[in-house]
């Protein structure tokens, strides 16, 4: 990672503030390197001491172990290196005015700093690629808002924050189409809340929020471009409602919600429509609170296999669903549901509407309505498909 300090007519000199924590260099004295890059800058080593004018990459050696707080002033034109995935960066990077990143890359910026406690307000405006750029900082509880509309590469960027409790805010890759968004906070498992950041310019969300397990509610954000959203929520236990979140160009929605057990309904949205066919496989399933799933729009739809599985308390399930699916793998697709014979017939009746033939269908399990109990449109539904060459199990 690489720092820059400037000065303009328009500005007092300017600097970056950080504290740093020697403690883990025991007994005697701790050094502390420092890397200069280009240009000239001025140190304050919070320790009464200083140096002026420094153009080459340097040391500093404290006369005992503790906290110091370093302060960077501009010299010139300069660029600079602040050691940060030593262990001795344990607290913040407290401020930056006026100044930013020289280069466009974080990549491996703060990799496993795993004391590195709180990120601060730091211009990151010219940065493009943020890869794996906080990863890993497990102690890390704070992380400032800031401008990352540049970033065109934000693959795995918090994963395994573990200690992040929320997360601001912020703009990120809207300058520029097809942003990554790959893991960004997968596994930040004690995050409760996430703002209503800008990703409207994404287009791979796999595994994003993936193992967020505190997150209790998502925001009403523009997922408007994604392609895949394969695992985005897996294992995101806490959540009880999401929102209406419409995503037409969805290819790929494998495992999306998978495991989210703590849902009690699923909105009506737009999720593949103007797309070949979108896969759904496993996609909601294990959500066994979810008692009634929303009119979505599921487009050509292509796989369905074991999408609301183990899905034991659905009972309300809506028409229509399947009427422009491409696909007969509706395999496990409701092993172990509760649906009533209304949705029962909603299901049968879609699937036969579709026109394909030769699938296999699970409907079985759970407390689903049994045949005996089926409507009459259920019925002649169920008698079309099997004369269509389709297999299906369901209950008695």
């Amino acid at each position: 990672m690489t720092w820059k300090v400037t000065n303009s007519q328009d500005y007092a000199p300017k600097y970056v503030r950080y504290l740093i924590n020697t403690e883990a260099v025991t007994p005697g004295t701790a050094v502390y390197n420092f890397g200069i890059l280009a240009g000239t800058v001025d140190i304050d080593w919070g320790d009464g001491t200083s140096d002026t004018a420094i153009s080459a990459n340097t040391t500093h050696t404290y006369s005992s172990p503790g906290s110091y707080i370093v302060t960077i002033s501009q010299n010139g034109t300069n660029t600079f290196r602040p050691d940060i995935g030593l262990q001795e960066i344990s607290v913040e990077h407290e401020s930056v005015e006026g100044g930013g990143f020289w280069d466009n890359s974080m990549y491996q910026a703060a990799f496993v700093a795993s004391n590195l406690k709180r990120w601060g307000a730091i211009d990151l405006g010219n940065v493009t690629n943020i890869r794996d750029a906080w990863y890993g900082c497990n102690n890390l509880t704070y992380f400032a808002a800031a401008d990352l509309s540049n970033v065109t590469f934000a693959y795995q960027p918090w994963l395994n924050c573990t200690s992040l409790t929320s997360f601001p805010a912020i703009n990120i890759g809207t300058n520029t189409a097809g942003c990554s968004f790959y893991r960004a906070w997968y596994n930040c498992n004690s995050m409760a809340t996430f703002g209503a950041c800008d990703l409207s310019k994404g287009t791979d969300f796999r595994e994003t929020w993936s193992a967020c397990s505190s997150l209790t509610s998502f925001p009403d954000i523009n997922l408007s471009n994604t392609t895949t959203v394969q695992s985005a929520w897996y294992f995101c236990t806490s959540l009880t409602s999401f929102p209406v979140i419409n995503m037409p160009l969805l290819t790929t929605a494998y495992q999306a919600w998978l495991n989210c057990s703590g849902l009690t309904s699923f909105p009506a949205m737009d999720l593949g429509s103007t797309s070949a066919g979108c896969g759904f496989y496993r996609t909601w399933y294990n959500c066994n609170s979810m008692t009634t799933f929303g009119a979505c729009n599921l487009g050509a739809a292509n796989d369905f296999r074991g999408t609301w599985q183990n899905c034991t308390s659905l009972t309300t399930f809506p028409a229509n669903m399947f009427d422009s699916a491409t696909t007969g793998l509706y395999y496990n697709a409701f092993y172990y549901c509760a649906l009533t014979a209304a949705s029962v017939e909603n299901i049968l009746v879609s699937i036969d509407t579709s026109g394909v033939s030769n699938g296999t269908l699970t409907i079985n399990g759970g407390t689903t309505a049994g045949q005996a109990s089926w409507t009459t449109a259920a019925t002649t539904a169920y008698n079309n498909l099997v004369t269509k060459g389709w297999t299906i199990t369901a209950n008695p």
